[in-house]
């Protein structure tokens, strides 16, 4: 088959393109012909050599990168998507353009002769137009592209991120503060800001975002 494949690179070591190219050399080598993105970025200029995964991108290499990998997608027969696209938002948009374009989209296996796990992944496509979503998804998924999208890159992972502002605050204060309580205290300051301008929708959605981080943060700490 002519594949395709998908998988999580932000905030990932070399943003995973050692990944992506174990796993296009293994398919390769069964018989598949596979399109990386982690080649076509590198076709376009992009080193990825001693990256961390989180330096933030520009608006022109995402307009790229985006264009390319939905280019490519039109000339494969089906997605392959690696351990960790379901935390992608890049990942997750190529298979819900894959769907809508009839693709099959099938988990890679470097267990199974053919490199794909025997069964397709039944991805069902999620359309976000205005119409299919209601005030409560907008809110919901706006924070998903925030805390995910164009800010987890900017920025950083939140985790580091706000342990790193927990440093910052605790040595000002004397105190000791944790990231979750980073989280926490931003989503009294988006309270505020509510409370002063209910209306404002930015404000609602950031609170879900820093709510979304401070779990992130806690959960880490509790495992």
């Amino acid at each position: 088959m002519r594949l395709y494949l998908a998988g999580p690179m932000t905030g990932i070591h070399e943003f995973n393109f050692p990944a992506f190219d174990r796993a296009a050399e293994l398919l390769r080598d069964v018989g598949h012909t596979v399109i990386s993105p982690a080649d076509l970025d590198r076709a376009g200029g992009f080193d990825e050599t001693g990256c961390t995964g989180h330096e933030p991108l520009t608006q022109s290499q995402r307009l790229q990168f985006a264009r390319q990998d939905i280019d490519a997608l039109l000339k494969v027969d089906a997605v392959a998507v690696l351990p960790g696209w379901e935390k992608s938002t890049g990942a997750r948009n190529e298979t819900r353009i894959a769907t809508m374009l009839g693709l099959k989209v099938y988990a890679y296996d470097p267990s199974d002769p053919t490199g794909l796990a025997p069964e397709w992944l039944p991805i069902v496509a999620e359309f976000s137009g205005k119409a299919e979503r209601n005030a409560r998804a907008d809110i919901l998924l706006g924070a998903e592209e925030l805390v995910n999208g164009d800010r987890n890159a900017q920025y950083g992972d939140p985790r580091q991120d706000f342990k790193r502002t927990a440093a910052m605050w605790g040595a000002y204060l004397g105190a000791e503060i944790a990231a979750h309580d980073v989280a926490a205290m931003m989503m009294l300051l988006k309270a505020s800001r509510i409370r002063w301008s209910p209306g404002k929708q930015d404000s609602w959605m950031d609170a879900a975002g820093y709510a979304a981080c401070g779990w992130d943060c806690a959960s880490e700490v509790a495992a």
